[in-house]
């Protein structure tokens, strides 16, 4: 996929997570997509995907390169615990809400 390296990492025992700031170059591709970045950044931590949590992708303008800001918790019960909800509906609860009869109307 792409070049990772860390600029920086800071362990944040509070919160059970590592803070890390990596830099990744993608020379002749697109910027890559968050779950590809996540998937790579498991990777490179040896962890679980899970447990990655993408926080700002930050482009680098004109050329290939981007600052990415991510959190890797210790476990999911505390990343549940911490991290909101998307805003963004998934799929499968956009489909349950549009098969729910509306009350009131016809």
């Amino acid at each position: 996929m792409s070049d990772l390296t860390i600029v920086t990492e800071k362990r944040n025992d509070m919160l059970k997570r590592r803070e890390v700031v990596m830099q990744a170059e993608f020379a002749g591709k697109s910027t890559p997509a968050e779950t590809d970045l996540q998937k790579s950044l498991a990777e490179k931590l040896k962890t679980t995907e899970s447990l990655v949590v993408i926080k700002k992708i930050r482009q680098v303008y004109g050329s290939p390169r981007a600052v990415i800001d991510a959190y890797i918790y210790d476990d999911e019960t505390t990343r549940k615990a911490i991290e909101t909800v998307n805003k963004k509906k998934k799929p499968e609860q956009a489909k349950q809400t549009a098969q729910q009869p509306k009350e009131g109307g016809t």
